[in-house]
């Protein structure tokens, strides 16, 4: 197999990925509040177990230091699929649902972990951002049939079938990268089994800035559309194929920006266009009503989504300091690991201020943090 076909066959497995991910992320909101009457205080606090292979990422990627990336990566599908299998087989009650929260977690975060470096090993040298662009586009390539699925089947699939289908979706992911000689044609340095260094400050900041302003949005922008608005899964569904439509064409573009200004610069216009967005959430509900506005929060939802593409730009500015290819695995681990302390307990607190004193704080806390982001990459990097 020649390096072409590698790169086909590692952008189909991305794709793999996209269609577990437009399942999950269609179905798993309302399926909290649905199966198991959550509230927006019980879905903050479900992101510690659901982040927590995140925070530990670093204790993964370093215990695991003698097994190739491309194996590894293998290992995190399996996982995945069997989060999925339990979701929809064996979950009645709270604490199953957690056990199978955290093996999603596992799975799902070694999958995150190993695409990205894996991605910048394949990546040409001075085309990183297009190639992360292609693998963005890809991914929601898979979101998109994800999203139909369930956006269009879902009266007719459930959630139980639509879970299962999850999960054979991470199964051919696991065979796919199984048979995928990444080893013969690239080279795959022996890791560093942890790696936390000065040098590397500036990403490990990035990171945790980028981890509250994710997990924010993530938990909150989709629950204000379901509760604040009262919709179903099925306008979640379509509201994130929508963005998956837009991002095949638009990620590849932004992955073109962040080669030809930099990644200083798009860091900078990513965070100002996220102050509009998170103040936006905040001020069109005193003003719009109806179908307006949620047309206008559809409109904020799918520009963040399309904008997430732009956390590349984080890795790619790694890719450039980095001191030796022996630290690159290692290092984003790391920056997963902190990007996921803030992860597991600021939706806390966020569904806390959210229950008690409304959802206008939990945005403005946004939009606040993307000011401070804004300034730290002006002035550091």
């Amino acid at each position: 197999m020649n390096k072409k076909k590698v790169i086909y066959l590692f952008l189909f497995g991305i794709l793999m990925i996209g269609i577990s991910s437009g399942i999950f992320r269609s179905i798993f909101n309302n399926y909290l509040k649905e199966i198991h009457s959550f509230t927006a205080i019980d879905r903050g606090m479900l992101e510690f177990p659901r982040e927590v292979f995140g925070f530990l990422m670093v204790f993964v990627i370093g215990g695991f230091y003698f097994v190739r990336e491309s194996r590894l990566i293998v290992l995190g599908a399996l996982i995945a699929g069997l989060s999925y299998l339990g979701f929809a087989l064996f979950s009645p009650n709270i604490f199953y649902l957690i056990f199978w929260v955290l093996m999603w977690s596992l799975g799902s975060h070694i999958l995150v972990s190993l695409q990205t470096s894996l991605g910048l090993l394949i990546a040409n040298s001075k085309n990183k951002g297009l190639f992360f662009g292609k693998m963005a586009a890809m991914g929601s390539v898979g979101f998109i049939i994800g999203t139909i699925l369930v956006g269009f089947t879902f009266s007719y699939l459930n959630f139980r079938f639509s879970f299962l289908i999850a999960c054979i979706s991470t199964v051919i992911t696991a065979l796919i990268f199984s048979i995928l000689p990444i080893y013969k044609h690239y080279d795959l340095h022996k890791r560093n089994k942890f790696i936390f260094k000065k040098s590397y400050i500036h990403y490990y900041v990035l990171s945790l800035l980028f981890g509250v302003r994710k997990q924010l949005f993530l938990v909150f922008a989709p629950w204000f559309i379901i509760e604040i608005l009262n919709q179903s899964t099925n306008v979640i569904a379509i509201i994130l194929l929508i963005a998956a439509v837009l991002g095949v064409y638009f990620k590849p573009l932004l992955g073109k920006l962040i080669d030809s200004l930099g990644e200083r610069k798009i860091l900078i216009y990513d965070g100002l266009v996220l102050v509009l967005i998170s103040f936006g959430y905040v001020i069109v509900p005193h003003f719009l009503n109806g179908i307006i506005l949620l047309c206008t929060v559809s409109l904020f939802f799918i520009i963040d989504e399309i904008l997430f593409t732009l956390k590349s730009a984080r890795e790619i500015y790694l890719s450039r300091i980095v001191e030796s290819k022996k630290d690159l695995t290692p290092t984003i681990a790391t920056g997963l690991s902190i990007e996921h302390v803030v992860s597991m307990t600021t939706p806390i607190l966020a569904g806390i201020v959210w229950l008690n004193y409304g959802y206008q704080w939990v945005f403005a806390f946004c939009g606040t943090l993307a000011i401070f982001t804004t300034w730290y990459v002006f002035k550091y990097i």
